[in-house]
């Protein structure tokens, strides 16, 4: 299960290991901690990593709102990775009659209670957004839960040999990208997402550039990432790299 990856440009020296594709070379040392790497100076002052492959990948998908993160998921599921998104988790961990609920009604009253007894998001998010304060308590409640259940979901895919892939849009602004070995970001043209999020949620220009500013820069997400899919083109554009990406993470297209 060892074997020897070269930090320069990912290739892999020999079989079974696989390199990191990253810009980042803060990246792979988390990615040497994790794994139990160790780093030496190879030919030509490389720096290359001694890799047991036998232990789990920490794989994270990201990208700023309106980027396309949903359909690379989908994507990445059609291929046969397990996608964790936390979006999902996010409204499962505050279903009626679970802690998280209960949580948010105590911190922020019966005014975001829907009447079928659910959480009236569109009320949580006129309290929150602009408020920094509301939206950090918000955070401190949902974000442990949404980690705790990603985790158990993530474990539960290792066990059955699979690849699980988390999707966290926060990504950045958690502070959680040095928990992950690979971090996937979709990345997109600034005003292909203003078009695209105008014409999603019926924003006007300046509201989607409010929403798209409450997010971590672009800069930001590039900075983390070990592999980045420009999904500023078509869908036809973006498979080809969905693609790419998977073969990368080392796992066959045809894994059940």
């Amino acid at each position: 299960g060892a074997g020897v990856v070269d930090g320069g440009g990912g290739q892999v020296v020999p079989a079974p290991c696989r390199g990191w594709n990253t810009r980042n070379p803060a990246l792979v040392r988390w990615s040497s901690l994790a794994h139990g790497g160790q780093w030496f100076t190879g030919a030509k002052g490389r720096i290359w990593k001694a890799v047991d492959m036998t232990k789990e990948l920490r794989v994270c998908l990201t990208g700023g709102i309106a980027s396309g993160k949903s359909t690379v998921g989908e994507m990445l599921a059609d291929l046969g990775a397990v996608v964790i998104d936390s979006d999902v988790l996010a409204r499962e961990v505050v279903a009626p009659g679970t802690p998280g609920l209960a949580a948010v009604l105590d911190r922020f009253g019966s005014e975001v209670l829907a009447a079928g007894g659910g959480l009236d998001r569109p009320a949580l998010g006129k309290l929150v957004f602009g408020d920094e304060e509301a939206r950090r308590d918000l955070n401190a409640i949902i974000h442990p839960l949404v980690i705790a259940e990603s985790k158990r979901r993530q474990q539960e895919a290792w066990d059955q040999g699979r690849v699980p892939i988390r999707m966290i849009p926060l990504l950045v602004e958690t502070g959680q990208a040095p928990d992950f070995d690979e971090v996937l970001v979709v990345d997109v043209d600034p005003q292909v997402q203003l078009r695209r999020l105008m014409a999603r949620n019926q924003f006007d220009e300046q509201e989607a550039w409010a929403r798209i500013n409450a997010q971590a820069s672009r800069e930001e997400r590039l900075a983390v990432a070990t592999q980045v899919i420009d999904n500023s083109g078509t869908v036809e554009d973006l498979a080809p790299q969905v693609d790419r990406v998977w073969r990368d993470l080392g796992r066959s297209t045809t894994q059940p």
